[in-house]
């Protein structure tokens, strides 16, 4: 192997290791890598679409009574670390992501930058700044935006050092985990970055393997943000566009780029959307060579772009047109990936004015000492800042001045990073799951019952989405992109009124009137018990359950105490998996929404179905009919088992979305929807097995190009290899 190759693996593996530093050091600690919304919206949801691995699959059965897993393009199921989930636990398989996440964008950018011609030092300070820098360790919260993210420098990587069936190949794959990543704001800008490096920078030439693999990229993909599309149809994004702008970059926040806090002073901007910091280092690399990267094309697009990061983090051009964005400070994607490569360049060559520089950011260091959350990482950083100054003006070998200032970048970032932790202690996550598993234990003690009956807790439950980890069948859940059309059932909104009680789409359930005994929305979403909080000294908080329990509602009767912290009832007006009725009435499926809520008095579920056009010919029984029987009930198929009288509408209590098929004794049928939100399907007289599966085209679809897209790709790869040989 020659020297060349043994120093870019020797640092491969240590900008690995050091990115990955906080992970391991949270470990030590004993920390659970949950925190925050990574915990109590991402690890749950990407683990339980494995749940039971298919073919496409995802459809869980515990949160939202049903709800299309594989079209949430959040979850990002197929990407590389989403396999994870599929073989480790929740916890081990975040902790590991958490770790893999920064070392492989460290690698990524060190490769890139030893492709441009980086000096050593240059290609480590670089690969440092990226994977370890504000913006990658704040989002840690946020696993699915970083999939997204540390794609891009392999992709700048393969621009740079691959050529023909190669190119495309290297582009291809890199835009694939680009695209795979699933968050879609991340995924177009770090798209718009590499197709704006290679048609501004890269050679002309090698223009169209570039678009080719960037097409094949895409369509890797498909499986992914295909059925996406159905489903943001059927969200409330499809009526109303996010209020506001959301998190963006202030005047004050513009601190947090060049100083590591956590925060920035007196903004409402949240540490995770507006963190920039590169490091010290980095900051004096581009400030001392600002002149050096102003003559070279690389280092105008990077100073161009980082520049570019920062004015459209700040919201000032909105969103650009784009549909459903929100969050503009995601485009300080660019500003790390520009700082960093800009870093690399200008520490590849003698560094021009560097006190300047370096006043500047002691200036600076010494402001970030005020924040009392980050004192220790602003110390760091100062003494970085010291002993740089120290280093570079030392009559020092080569050698020693580049071991120096590996190990003061080091040094400042992973303080930087411990300083923003992703784990949590053990029993704080054992104390934040707690209350799913009590309620599921009560639940799972109750006599009676068919076993499918779900759960609402008002008016909220922190951490819901571990309901499928704690056996509790949960109705509610932590995500925007719930169809519109379980929302009105259980909230009696409509889009826009959704979007402006945004806690609504987030778990909450603040409507008194669901007890009330006109509203059936809990009746047909299955909801056999509520659960209610309780206030310290046992005392239940605010509890529309009780009362009505206390009124004399036979409807709810309470069960007492669900371990600790929850007061359980039962609903002994719930409905079954699925039963039969022979009327149905013909209404808007506005006016249908009323009915079930009880907002317009004269529907009872049990006797018709309300529907928005006729289903067929029905007609009454002869007698009372057995009910119908569930014979299996999975992620994505359930069997019902049904005798009937006379031709009957089988109605259910699983939510309509386009992808269920139906089939009776085998034969297709078509599923209608009912009651606002439901499936049903027409029967004709005697026994029969009816069967409902989750087989959305658009998911075939995306299955096909997915799949033809990638035998290119390694075709591609192969004849690139071979022509190498």
């Amino acid at each position: 192997m020659s020297t060349a190759r043994h120093a870019l693996l020797v640092d491969a593996v240590l900008v690995a290791a050091v990115a990955a530093a906080r992970m391991v050091v949270e470990t030590a600690r004993g920390l659970v890598a949950v925190g925050s919304e990574r915990g109590a919206l991402f690890v749950p949801s990407y683990a339980w679409w494995w749940a039971r691995a298919r073919w496409l699959g995802g459809w869980n059965p515990w949160i939202y009574g049903g709800f299309p897993a594989n079209a949430d393009p959040l979850l990002a199921p197929q990407h590389p670390f989403g396999m994870l989930y599929a073989a480790l636990s929740p916890n081990a398989a975040s902790a590991l992501e958490a770790a893999l996440a920064p070392a492989t964008a460290a690698i990524g950018m060190l490769v890139y930058l030893h492709a441009i011609g980086c000096g050593r030092t240059g290609r480590v300070v670089g690969a440092l700044a990226f994977a370890l820098g504000g913006f990658v360790t704040a989002h840690a919260e946020h696993p699915s935006l970083l999939r997204a993210t540390v794609g891009v420098p392999w992709a700048l990587a393969a621009i740079e050092a691959l050529a023909g069936r190669a190119l495309v190949a290297g582009v291809g794959a890199a835009v694939a985990a680009i695209v795979l990543g699933g968050h879609p704001q991340p995924v177009a800008f770090a798209l718009l970055l590499v197709i704006a490096y290679g048609v501004v920078v890269g050679d002309r030439r090698r223009l169209g393997p570039l678009a080719a693999g960037v097409a094949l990229g895409l369509g890797i993909g498909a499986a992914t943000w295909l059925p996406a599309f159905e489903l943001v149809r059927r969200s409330i994004y499809a009526s109303a566009a996010p209020s506001g702008l959301g998190p963006h970059v202030s005047l004050v926040d513009l601190g947090a780029l060049v100083v590591p806090t956590r925060a920035a002073l007196g903004s409402a901007c949240t540490v995770t959307e507006c963190s920039g910091y590169p490091g010290m280092l980095a900051w004096i690399a581009v400030l001392g060579g600002a002149a050096a990267l102003a003559r070279d094309p690389r280092g105008r697009f990077w100073l161009g772009a980082a520049l570019a990061g920062v004015v459209l983090s700040t919201g000032v051009l909105g969103v650009l047109g784009m549909p459903g964005v929100r969050a503009p400070s995601r485009w300080l994607l660019w500003w790390q990936v520009g700082m960093a490569a800009a870093a690399g360049l200008a520490l590849s060559s003698p560094l021009r004015r560097t006190w300047p520089a370096l006043v500047v950011a002691a200036a600076i260091a010494v402001i970030a000492v005020v924040d009392p959350g980050t004192h220790r990482a602003a110390l760091v950083a100062t003494g970085t800042l010291v002993a740089t100054a120290v280093v570079l003006a030392a009559s020092v070998g080569p050698g020693a001045r580049h071991w120096a200032l590996v190990a003061l970048v080091a040094a400042d970032l992973v303080v930087f990073a411990v300083s923003i932790p992703v784990g949590i202690p053990p029993a704080e996550f054992r104390t934040r799951i707690a209350p799913l598993e009590d309620v599921g234990a009560a639940v799972r003690a109750r006599p009676g019952g068919d076993g499918f009956g779900r759960v609402v807790v008002v008016p909220r439950l922190t951490w819901a989405n571990w309901a499928p980890f704690a056996a509790t069948r949960l109705v509610q859940g932590f995500d925007r992109l719930a169809p519109t059309a379980f929302l009105e059932v259980l909230y009696g909104m409509t889009g826009p009124d959704l979007e402006r009680e945004s806690g609504f789409v987030l778990g909450f359930v603040l409507d008194a009137s669901l007890a009330a005994s006109s509203n059936h929305a809990l009746d047909l979403l299955r909801c056999r018990f509520a659960a209610c909080p309780t206030r310290g000294g046992g005392d239940v908080g605010w509890c529309p359950f009780a009362e009505r329990a206390a009124a004399g509602d036979a409807r709810w009767q309470g069960l007492g105490a669900a371990g600790d912290g929850m007061v359980l009832f039962e609903n002994r007006r719930v409905r079954p998996v699925a039963w039969l009725v022979h009327r149905v009435r013909v209404v808007s499926h506005a006016d249908a929404i009323r009915l079930v809520r009880g907002e317009e008095e004269g529907f009872e579920p049990a006797n018709e179905a309300l529907v928005e056009a006729p289903v067929g010919s029905l007609s009454a029984p002869a007698g009372t009919e057995a009910p119908v029987d569930v014979v299996a009930y999975g992620e994505d198929e359930v069997r019902l088992a049904a005798v009937a009288d006379t031709p009957a509408l089988l109605v259910t209590s699983e939510l309509a979305y386009p992808g269920w098929r139906a089939t009776v004794d085998g034969t297709p049928v078509d599923v209608a929807t009912v009651n606002g939100a439901f499936r049903a399907v027409v029967v004709p007289a005697g026994r029969h097995e009816v069967a409902f599966a989750y087989r959305p085209r658009l998911g075939h679809v995306g299955l096909v190009v997915g799949g033809t897209s990638l035998v290119v790709l390694l075709a591609c790869a192969v004849s690139a290899a071979s022509r190498r040989r």
